[in-house]
């Protein structure tokens, strides 16, 4: 979905907004608030999508090697905390890059 969104928007920008100019206009893109959030959206995106299908595959191995125990309450708090954990390093790792400078 995030991905979608930030494929969209990359598109919309370059036909509608820039169209022929945009080489005229791009290290203004580049260095705009626009494209760092779109950066963010996109790694964002990624990075929990790669985490997710990790996450899922360990999951799938543990419930054909223990079949009765992953319901168990115990369990569940641990993939909701795995969740997190996902969600909140996806972030992170997203939202880095704005926070360092290249000169």
């Amino acid at each position: 979905l995030l991905t979608g969104l930030y494929l969209f928007t990359i598109a919309f920008m370059d036909s509608i907004v820039y169209g022929e100019s945009y080489c005229m206009k791009q290290i203004e893109w580049i260095s705009g608030t626009g494209c760092a959030i779109l950066g963010v959206i996109s790694t964002f995106g990624t990075h929990l999508s790669l985490f997710s299908m990790t996450l899922l595959s360990l999951f799938r191995a543990m419930g054909i090697d223990r079949v009765q125990r992953i319901t168990s309450q115990n369990s569940v708090a641990k993939i909701l905390t795995l969740i997190l954990f996902i969600g909140v390093s996806s972030a992170v790792i997203a939202i880095l890059p704005l926070l360092t400078t290249v000169e």
